[in-house]
């Protein structure tokens, strides 16, 4: 095997149950908290979007730059963290047999495509924070036409890593990948529905 296949950075891409049935067997816990680290900084840089595109308006871009770092870090240890406890006693509906720790290491290691697409969040963060700054034209229309592809970019290994979820929890609980799945969508609105609830509230 070589260095790539057992480097679970390289492996999670196209052997995701693998790589983490490895990690959890070997007890590998090393880099989870590095990986919750750079989860909170791409939760920190998609959340500058994430503003605009439920039209919420901050006048101030440091008061924006402070609400996201904040977002970024409670988000990803209550991700990391809490969604392992969740995602754990969820799986037991359908005779899981993953431990906390298992699935905070599955949500960790599931979230690598949430890390690589940091730079494709690098211009839309750009555009949302010096927008009215920028007064070449030409500049203007060039950092947008980046800042959308990429934005699309950044969306789609999102959705990757949703996949790649619901992949490794069906490893490590030991269950159909259709099981997984249901846990994943269900662990989504535990989680979810709070936060769009104090979304409406506060809107």
């Amino acid at each position: 095997m070589s260095k790539k296949t057992q480097n679970p950075w390289f492996s999670i891409w196209r052997y995701p149950e693998k790589t983490i049935s490895r990690l959890v067997s070997s007890k590998n816990y090393n880099q989870v908290n590095l990986i919750t680290a750079l989860i909170g900084l791409s939760l920190t840089l998609s959340s500058i979007t994430f503003f605009d595109d439920f039209g919420i308006v901050i006048k101030s871009k440091y008061l924006a730059i402070l609400l996201a770092c904040t977002l970024g870090a409670l988000g990803s240890v209550l991700y990391v963290k809490l969604g392992g406890y969740i995602l754990s006693r969820l799986g037991l509906l359908f005779h899981g047999s993953a431990k906390p720790d298992q699935v905070a290491l599955a949500i960790a290691w599931s979230s690598v495509p949430l890390i690589f697409a940091i730079p494709f969040w690098l211009p839309a963060t750009y555009l949302e924070l010096f927008f009215d700054e920028i007064q070449n034209p030409v500049f203007l229309i060039t950092i947008t036409s980046i800042a959308i592809i990429f934005n699309s970019i950044g969306r789609v290994l999102h959705i990757l890593s949703f996949a790649y979820l619901g992949r490794m929890l069906a490893a490590v609980h030991h269950i159909s990948k259709w099981k997984a799945f249901i846990v994943t969508c269900l662990g989504a609105l535990i989680i979810g529905i709070p936060l769009l609830l104090a979304y409406l509230f506060i809107g």
